[in-house]
């Protein structure tokens, strides 16, 4: 396990905005797995995944997680981050749906990791809520992206053109999920 790397976001041009509306008591087993990218290569134990994550004002701060998956859609989706794996650079395990360190509308670099998972592949990403409290969230996400050890870096989704996402049907507990590449000035409006 090496040491992750820390960056300043860098958010530009347009982010990804996931959103959803939860009610009723979700419990921890409950959760909704929003695919949003396709990525067909090959990580290596020593690349880390890493993107920027803001979550608006009026949203909650937690209870929800960005994970690689394998599997072709939301149903079926096998989730790689899970309890113990896929811990941030500030230790953090994402399963836990930590809120970002700044606060509503500050975006933070998150960097996890990935010596567990290669080599191999991560071929979806997904925003995932698992028994999150109820209310209408609204994150916001920005250069997903591996980086190497050599320091270069393999772009996963950077804009508009690089979403994949299919329209995610009401569930009990999660209603109204929409996916979409919204311009950076849009952002806390």
């Amino acid at each position: 396990m090496g040491a992750a790397l820390t960056h300043q976001p860098a958010p530009e041009g347009e982010v990804l905005e996931v959103s959803v509306t939860i009610t009723g008591k979700p419990k921890p087993k409950d959760s909704v797995v929003i695919p949003f990218a396709r990525w067909g290569g090959r990580v290596f134990a020593t690349d880390y995944i890493e993107y920027d994550l803001a979550v608006a004002k009026d949203s909650p701060l937690k209870g929800f997680y960005y994970s690689p998956f394998k599997g072709n859609d939301s149903k079926e989706a096998k989730l790689d981050f899970k309890k113990g794996e896929g811990l941030d650079q500030f230790g953090r395990e994402q399963v836990s749906g930590p809120e970002p360190k700044g606060g509503a509308s500050v975006w933070e670099h998150r960097v996890i990791g990935l010596s567990s998972y290669g080599p191999g592949i991560l071929p979806g990403h997904a925003i995932v809520f698992k028994g999150a409290k109820p209310g209408t969230y609204k994150l916001y996400l920005d250069n997903l992206r591996l980086r190497h050890a050599d320091g270069s870096t393999t772009p996963i989704w950077t804009s508009g053109k690089d979403t994949k996402a299919k329209k995610i049907e009401d569930t009990e507990f999660f209603h109204d999920v929409k996916i979409r590449a919204v311009n950076l000035a849009e952002v806390g409006k």
